[in-house]
């Protein structure tokens, strides 16, 4: 599946919480660099104007906000919103995306996207130190944002099984990073054969199951160790991987330059960039 909205940093939530009013809201909101906010109307209805384009958001409907100019938004009458705004340096697909977006979803999609709205809204608030399921959660939200551009800007090109396996083991390893995870275990959770599923990611990828995984575990311990001043040994910790020593290699061969070099280069993180 192509990625139109595709992360490049590890994501911060600036905001998540329900906000609700009687007599309406209306909310005048500037240019956001490197920002998207997904949110949803438990009731009320909800009006946004960009570019002289009116997009309304009712009753159960959930809706997300690439903000590339300023925009308009209002809410009629007594209203509920949930809404998580998360700082990300990303890439998007400008074909599928104009250059400032509303998007909204229904259906089981939005059910889902609902439950992780008020899963990060109730972590960010009682639980912040648990921040690998927030990341992982904020990389749920986006992969079923993306399945919705896919829905309808690529509605002529089907979708074969051999990707959807691949999006779900995907999904399902960056959703047990922290863990050990083993080609058997992915191969048993999407009920098939592990020559299977090893023949057919690569196929799709052009890379192995292992080779994904590790540039997996390395893109999250670059950006622990550069945005947040992490350890190797820390870092490590959250990714899964016991030896430290395994992941220094690993990172030279991959980076062809050594943690401490990586440090050196001062190298800022455009998400933290964007909070100033």
């Amino acid at each position: 599946m192509k990625e139109w909205i595709k992360l490049k940093s590890i994501p911060r939530i600036a905001f998540a919480h329900t906000y609700s009013a009687e007599d309406g809201f209306k909310n005048h909101i500037p240019i956001r660099k490197d920002f998207i906010e997904i949110s949803y109307c438990r009731y009320g209805k909800c009006y946004t104007i960009k570019n002289g384009k009116k997009f309304v958001s009712v009753d159960g409907s959930v809706g997300g906000e690439i903000n590339k100019t300023e925009i308009d938004a209002s809410y009629e009458g007594p209203f509920e919103a949930h809404s998580v705004g998360m700082v990300v340096d990303y890439d998007y697909n400008e074909i599928a995306i104009n250059s400032n977006i509303c998007f909204s979803l229904i259906g089981d999609k939005s059910e889902k996207l609902m439950r992780i709205i008020d899963e990060l809204i109730f972590l960010h608030h009682f639980h912040p130190e648990r921040e690998h399921k927030i990341v992982s959660l904020i990389f749920d939200a986006v992969d079923i944002l993306n399945a919705r551009f896919i829905d309808e800007w690529q509605q002529e090109e089907e979708v074969s099984g051999e990707v959807s396996y691949v999006n779900k083991a995907k999904t399902y390893i960056k959703s047990r990073i922290s863990q050990k995870i083993s080609i058997n275990d992915i191969a048993k959770y999407l009920h098939v054969s592990s020559s299977y599923i090893c023949v057919v990611f690569k196929k799709i990828t052009g890379e192995t199951i292992v080779e994904y995984i590790n540039k997996y575990r390395l893109y999250l311990i670059k950006n622990y160790v550069a945005s947040q001043n992490m350890t190797l040994k820390e870092a490590c910790a959250l990714v899964g991987i016991k030896d430290p020593a395994y992941a220094s290699r690993l990172f030279k061969k991959t980076e062809n330059q050594s943690i401490r070099e990586f440090k050196r280069t001062g190298w800022i993180n455009p998400a933290k960039e964007a909070k100033k």
